[in-house]
């Protein structure tokens, strides 16, 4: 079966967002027409080698996006870009991290509200080619479409700058302050800080894949509170996808220092990264280290994500689909000609649990 659009194995974003994003830009495109139906979804489940559950997916993207009807006995009727077009455009743009949960699950959020508001959402992915510039051809289409407003989900090669200089009004919501919307995910690092002061700890071991900067910072604000902090910068392994080189790289790692014994280890692990935490917990279960009793164990998550453990895990926590919820708020309040408020930021909190305190 020949599609219209392209369909990548390879690339971090799902196969059901894929095809969903693949036939929403068809109709626009005017590829299909009001009335026209899709391909039955045994037929694409078999032609494109997936699940009928991934196309089901895919569909009911298309559903709740108001561009297909689907009617029984019949199939997916198209109804077309301009039927679910009441109160504008909204360009959501993400920054090759949909592999990433959390910006995932506050994207879906955002999709979902507009779409209640009686805007249309318009998805759009911006992946750096390998010289690290970004093809802005496809987004410089979709900015010409009467779009109200464009979301930026992460920032690379000055995307939201390129969409402002076009004459577009954006928000962006980022892992860093110089960003509109901060997705602060250290906030709660005083009160875990001042919790390691109360215990008397000594020693914190921070472990990260390759050299990084943010290791360093949090390991500096630690040192400026008393607390020996050191940054494991461990070396990256092969891996199909960010997440599972981040796995694999870590789990490796342990799995070689804690065969040549445990008097490394810290007073307490600290990662900043929910992969990162998940593949330690294998390597340290597996070597019988007991948690908290030989080390403590804190790490950054996302609600609803890894790692999960059998012991209530001590974390600095984001709730993703709340983040959604109140950036979707500031979204809508934009959209009304308001303004965001002031110091607005996402911001995790310290959670208490049995691997630390």
């Amino acid at each position: 079966m020949k599609l219209p659009f392209s369909f990548d194995r390879r690339s971090e974003l799902g196969l059901a967002e894929q095809l969903a994003d693949g036939f929403a830009r068809a109709i626009r495109d005017g590829l299909y027409s009001p009335g026209d139906i899709l391909p039955p979804i045994k037929a694409l489940a078999t032609s494109l080698d997936v699940s009928e559950i991934t196309v089901r997916c895919a569909l009911r993207r298309l559903v709740n996006a108001r561009l297909v009807n689907p009617r029984r006995g019949v199939g997916s009727i198209v109804v077309g870009a301009e039927a679910s077009l009441k109160r504008g455009r909204v360009l959501i743009v993400s920054m090759n991290v949909s592999s990433n949960y959390c910006y995932s699950v506050i994207r879906s959020v955002v999709c979902e509200e507009l779409l209640r508001a009686g805007y249309l959402p318009i998805q759009v992915t911006i992946v750096p080619q390998e010289d690290g510039l970004c093809d802005f051809s496809q987004l410089d289409q979709l900015l010409g479409e009467s779009v109200r407003l464009s979301v930026v989900f992460g920032e690379a090669n000055g995307v939201w700058r390129h969409i402002e200089e076009k004459g577009g009004k954006c928000i962006v919501l980022g892992n860093v302050g110089r960003f509109h919307v901060p997705l602060d995910r250290n906030a709660a690092l005083p009160e875990f800080i001042e919790d390691c002061r109360r215990q008397h700890v000594r020693k914190v071991l921070i472990p990260f894949v390759s050299h990084s900067s943010h290791g360093a910072d949090i390991a500096r604000r630690m040192k400026a509170s008393g607390i020996c902090a050191k940054v494991w910068n461990m070396r990256v392994v092969a891996g199909d996808s960010s997440r599972e080189r981040m796995f694999r790289t870590t789990f490796k790692a342990f799995c070689s220092r804690l065969g040549r014994g445990r008097d490394w280890l810290p007073d307490v692990l600290f990662f900043p990264d929910d992969e990162m935490a998940a593949a330690a917990l294998h390597a340290l279960d597996r070597a019988n280290v007991r948690i908290p009793e030989d080390v403590g164990f804190v790490a950054w998550r996302a609600r609803g994500s890894a790692p999960f453990y059998g012991k209530k895990l001590t974390c600095l926590e984001t709730n993703p689909m709340s983040d959604g919820r109140v950036f979707s708020r500031w979204i809508l309040r934009i959209l009304s000609g308001g303004a965001l408020p002031r110091n607005a930021a996402l911001r995790s909190r310290y959670v208490r649990g049995e691997t630390f305190g």
